[in-house]
Parts: structure tokens; sequence; C-alpha cells
């Protein structure tokens, strides 16, 4: 640890201003003289490292090393920004960037997926919600600040990152390697009618423009006969916060409150109302999301569950329900620190920081977003007085899961050979409808593909999921020939969760009816 060092009397000065500072905020000389003593022992130690230790210290890394430290005993969303890290957050997610689209985090202390991106390198590799990220490019990311492997995960479009990755159901770790590509991020990438009278709008994140695209796609299912709107937040992990309040704010009416933010200090506490009447009062509404669904997310999820404005269908979202404020600090640096946890119009807590740090198995989360958790009861503000429950993260009213994919599948996406099988097929077959359907001339192509690539398989097991087989066949044709527009024209039809939305909304006149229809089937696993 060579390099540029601090003056010992600099450092003790340093000390003896946060002593300053502190004693200027801090009431109560007991919590004075703790402080005064626990800084004068740091003041020690580092001193006589700096003195004493055999080889010559860089203070300044050092202290930096303290200061990170001391982060590590709050919150995993908690963190010291440097003046680079700090710039890069100032230009925020403006614009495009390369890298292989997936939202991490860290949970249980372990580097972890929240959601892969539609149509991004990561997304059709297979890489999905709760993938551990146990090691990049060999190296093991146990200990990895959340910073650093954002740092090393994106790159230049078109070069390329191994990922080893620990899987829930999958015996060992495996690696996948991804080439990177330019992410470019649509609020709403998607939008059509799914059914006479049922429209569909795909949310993908939260930005000040997301509201109007979204109201924009609603005019236009509305004017095609849209009387029922499938919202999916699935694998969206959230963004700006005034993005979330401007979505809930266009389903509910004027001054119901939308989200509170509640914590030790005044400007913690706030209160985020509705700002208007909505003018899609008379459109029913079904809201789908996943343990890929946070923080803004969730927000939206919870308001509408708790103003009775819609049902909720799919599984537990994230439980990422905490507001971090950005400090500026000296020398251009800032600490993002969290200061508030999110709470829905009920009272419900979002965030579920406890819960994930108490997990000690694997599977524990993943089986979290599948139960309810009744221990915690809150009950519904529109004035149905349903009950609906806390614990962390939105319980959704229908419960729906997901199919796990199969290990064959599973295989196929991560070698990308549904990917690049496409890719060779429509490369000669460019003539095709846009009503196809996978026939056995293409498995049969398929298996030839496999062959030629020394990808193996059993018979027996390719046989058992044909289906499943065919789905992501033809949903990569269809991407490579019309890009997100088709993979999303061929993936909903056989989305179990979207199609248990249509079925809801389609038994019903109005959002009462649709909501008893919903407290009936609550805890239903289909």
């Amino acid at each position: 640890m060579r390099g540029r060092t601090l003056p010992v009397v600099g450092i003790l000065a340093l000390v003896a201003t946060l002593l300053l500072g502190w004693s200027l905020i801090t009431p109560g000389h007991g919590a004075r003289d703790e402080i005064y003593y626990d800084l004068t022992l740091f003041s020690e130690v580092l001193s006589n490292i700096k003195t004493k230790h055999v080889e010559q210290i860089d203070s300044r890394q050092l202290i930096r090393a303290a200061i990170a430290g001391m982060l590590d005993e709050l919150d995993p969303h908690t963190q010291f920004l440097d003046p680079e890290e700090y710039r890069e957050l100032q230009i925020g997610t403006e614009g495009s960037f390369g890298g292989l689209g997936i939202t991490i985090g860290i949970r249980n202390d372990v580097l972890t997926v929240i959601s892969p991106i539609e149509g991004t390198p990561a997304y059709s590799m297979g890489i999905q919600p709760g993938d551990q990220i146990i090691e990049i490019e060999g190296v093991s990311t146990d200990g990895l600040a959340l910073r650093d492997a954002v740092r090393q995960l994106r790159g230049p479009a078109g070069t390329r990152v191994t990922i080893t990755i620990r899987r829930e159901g999958v015996d060992t770790p495996f690696d996948i390697t991804i080439t990177r590509a330019t992410i470019n991020i649509e609020s709403v990438p998607y939008h059509a009618m799914l059914t006479a009278d049922i429209g569909y709008a795909r949310l993908a994140t939260f930005s000040r423009q997301s509201s109007r695209e979204l109201e924009n796609a609603i005019s236009e299912l509305k004017a095609q006969g849209a009387r029922g709107l499938v919202l999916d937040l699935r694998n969206n992990s959230g963004g700006m916060l005034r993005g979330a309040v401007d979505i809930a704010d266009t389903f509910l009416d004027k001054d119901e409150l939308i989200v509170s933010t509640k914590g030790r200090t005044r400007e913690s506490n706030q209160k985020f109302m509705a700002r208007s009447d909505s003018e899609y009062g008379d459109l029913l509404l079904a809201v789908v999301v996943n343990g890929g669904s946070a923080s803004a997310s969730e927000i939206v999820a919870g308001a509408i569950q708790d103003w009775d404005r819609g049902l909720v269908v799919g599984t537990r979202t994230f439980g990422k329900g905490s507001v971090q404020s950005v400090i500026p600090l000296s020398h251009e640096s800032a600490l993002k620190l969290t200061t508030a946890k999110y709470h829905t119009p009920s009272g419900r807590c979002i965030d579920d920081a406890e819960r994930l740090s108490e997990e000690e198995d694997e599977g524990a989360a993943q089986a979290e977003s599948i139960a309810v958790d009744t221990t915690e009861t809150f009950h519904t503000v529109g004035g149905l007085e349903r009950v609906v429950y806390g614990g962390g993260g939105i319980t959704p009213d229908v419960i729906v899961r997901f199919p796990d994919l199969p290990m064959i599948v599973q295989d196929f996406l991560r070698h990308s050979a549904f990917f690049e099988f496409a890719v060779k097929y429509t490369a000669a077959h460019r003539d095709i409808d846009r009503g196809f359907r996978v026939d056995r001339g293409m498995v049969s192509e398929f298996k030839a593909f496999l062959a030629e690539k020394e990808y193996t398989f059993e018979e027996s097991k390719f046989a058992e999921h044909l289906d499943l087989i065919k789905q992501e066949i033809e949903r990569n044709i269809a991407n490579d020939l019309w890009g997100t527009e088709g993979w999303y024209d061929v993936a909903l039809k056989d989305d179990v969760q979207v199609q248990k939305a249509i079925e809801l909304l389609s038994k019903v006149g109005d959002t009462g009816a649709l909501l008893a229809l919903a407290q009936s089937q609550i805890g239903s696993d289909d």
C-alpha cells in the first residue's frame, strides 16, 4: 500500500474537525464524550500505523477503508462515492451504456441478479432473477462492493465477460460468457391489445418520461377498444421516485396518498399525493409483478392495491423499500445514505432488509416470493377494507407462479443455442410469416444445429420438454425478425401470469367485482 501520504498532523487535524463538527450537532455531554473517546482512539491507531508500521502507508487509503468498514455496518444501499462515482451518479441513467442488461444488488451478502432486462444479452442467455454471481472472470465476488461489481460488468459494447452463476435448483455453479451490448432502456418498450377488449403495457423502468409514455400507450389502447389493462411491472427494478409517483397518479384520484417516506429527520418524512383525478377511472386494471419487481415498482403496485384500484397478480416482490439521499461531501465526493423507508397508503413498510439479512437458506427468498406471509396484516384504504399483507415487498392478490424452466432449456439458453439457431435460421428464411409456429421441420433443423455445435442433450428430456423448446425457438426467431415487438407477440401467448390476469379481467364488468373475484382466489398458485 505505497503512495501519497497525509501528514499525521493533518490526520489529527481532520479528527479534530470531526470532533468539532460532532460537538456542534450532538446534544448531551454523554454522547459527545463517548464519540470523543472513540475518535481519539481512532486517531491513536491511525497515528501509530502511520509512524511505526513496517511499510509506508497510504493514509488516504486507510481512511477510505475505515469509511467503507463503517458503512458496511449499516445497509447494502448506503455507500461512499468517490469523485468518479459521484460524477457517474450525477449523469444518472440518461443515454446508453455498454453492459449486460441486468440489475444487480447485494442479497444475503451475495451479489445477486434482481432482474434481467428484456432484449439484452443477459436476458437472451437465460439469466434469471435470484441468480447469484459468485465469480467475475474467475475471481470471487465475496466481499465485492456493489459499485465495483457494476464497474467490472459494464464495458464497451462487443467485449465479453464471463460470470459464474449459482442458481437455486442447480447442483453446481456454471459459467456464462456474455458479449456486452449498448443498453438502451425505454420506459414502455411494448404495448398491444391482447384480446378484443384487454390491452397490455410493459413498463420496464421509471424515468421522467415514464408517465407520458404510459399515458400515450393507454390512450392508443383505449382507442382500440380496451376496457381493461394488464400493466406488467415484472423484472422492473425501479428508478426515479418521481416517476413512480407520476405512474401511480395516472390511476389514482386527487389527494389520494401514493407513498410516504419515514425516517429520523423532518425532511425524511414526506407524503406524496395524487395531484389530479385519473382520466382512466373506468379502466379495469391488473398489475403483474414478480421477485424482480422492486422499489418504484413496489410503490406503484402497493398504491394500486391499497386504494382498491386494481388487482395484483404474480409472485411476491423484491422488497427494496428504502430511500437513499445523496449528500455532497468535500473533495467532490458524496455519501449515498439510507435516510428513510417507503410505506404504502395502508401503512405497510415495503422494505424487508431485516428478513433478507436473517435468511440462511439460499432458497428461502424464492420460496417467500410465492408463499403468503400472514403474520402481519393491514387493510386497504379504498373503502373495501380488504386484507393485505406486510412483512416486506408486495404480496399479490392472486399468486401465480411462473413455471421453472427445466435444466435442458436452461442449458440451451446459457449456451446461446436458441439465439444462435434463430440467427442462422432466419438468415435462410427471411420470408417467414408473422403468424408462424415452430413445426417438425424447424425442430429437426434445430437438432441438426445442436449436433453441428456439439451440444449434447438427453433425447428423452428433449421429447419431454418439446413444447417449451418450441416456445424458446419461436421467441428467438420472432425477436430476430421483428425485434422486441415480435418477441412479446410470441411470449405473451404462453405467459401464465399475464394469461391469468386476462382471465380475471375478462370475467367482470367493474373494479369492485374484479377485486371480489381476486379476494376469493388469494393464495392460489396456478
